[in-house]
């Protein structure tokens, strides 16, 4: 009766049996783990932090702020330009922006400019003098 055979690696140790452990450089289990999701604050989230600080800052109790950013998991720094948004542009100023680049024209200005194009293209086509 032959022997069964094992799943061994370059080194002859025996491979894992859980897919999301793998070997590394020295042989040791490396176990991967999926990447966080980028954590999205509304503007009401934003506005609400931002009072809340205040209102640490103002009662003077030492590191209420600093319990205030580990309970959130927010940085200070995040905090101070939310507070820079906040007081150049108002609660406005918190929303979400969409990222990337800004289109060079809005969506009037270029059906405009095809609108435009189209009857450019139309009129010069029609050259008799019974056409317009």
């Amino acid at each position: 009766m032959p022997k069964p055979t094992r799943a061994s690696g370059r080194d002859g140790s025996q491979q894992s049996a859980d897919p999301e452990r793998s070997l590394g450089v020295s042989g040791a289990a490396v176990e991967t783990v999926a990447k966080r999701p980028r954590r999205l604050f509304s503007a009401a989230d934003k506005l609400r932090l931002v009072k809340e600080a205040d209102a640490c800052l103002a009662s003077g109790e030492r590191g209420s702020l600093e319990a205030l950013l580990r309970r959130e998991g927010i940085y200070s720094s995040q905090l101070s330009s939310w507070r820079t948004q906040l007081g150049a542009h108002g609660a406005a100023g918190l929303t979400a922006k969409k990222a990337g680049r800004k289109p060079k024209l809005s969506e009037a200005e270029r059906l405009n400019v095809q609108l435009m194009k189209r009857n450019a293209s139309s009129s010069a086509s029609c050259t008799s003098p019974t056409c317009s």
